[in-house]
């Protein structure tokens, strides 16, 4: 085959290829408490549709949470993209930016029950603030351990 014919195939194909995997990842979202566009990067330049960069074995485990705890989550920050004002601030991305953190605003008694809960379910990162718990499942590297606790100030 040509060089023209390869670019014509490719011109022809990719579209459908790429048609084919978001039809996909829209019907593979059964998380019944949580919309794609709850989890969308929030930085103002974005779609609502970033949502389906969530890992989703990050997200069954999210909605196994959900379940255990028996109250809604109010999600502040779920996927984030690299113009995410948090994650420029950053020299590498983080676990938000790889689609394995959630932050949920709670109450301090929300979050024990949270917190509790998540490390059952495999959830091996948790920041915790005044208004707001950070999860993560990210299985860590070099750069980011894993299992950690930390508190923001």
């Amino acid at each position: 085959m040509t060089k023209k014919g390869v670019l014509i195939v490719l011109v022809m194909v990719l579209p459908v290829l790429f048609l084919g995997w978001f039809v996909m990842q829209k019907t593979r979202w059964n998380f019944k408490n949580f919309t794609i566009r709850e989890m969308r990067c929030k930085c103002g330049k974005c779609s609502d549709d970033t949502g389906l960069n969530m890992s989703y074995s990050t997200m069954k485990r999210l909605q196994k949470l959900r379940d255990v705890c028996g109250f809604p989550f109010l999600i502040s920050s779920a996927y984030r993209c690299s113009s995410h004002p948090e994650e420029a601030k950053k020299v590498e991305p983080g676990t938000h930016n790889y689609g394995h953190a959630i932050d949920i605003q709670a109450t301090p008694p929300q979050m024990d029950i949270i917190e509790r809960e998540a490390k059952k379910l495999g959830f091996t990162g948790i920041g915790r603030a005044n208004s707001f718990i950070h999860i993560d499942d990210y299985a860590g590297n070099a750069r980011i351990s894993r299992p950690a606790k930390w508190y923001y100030s």
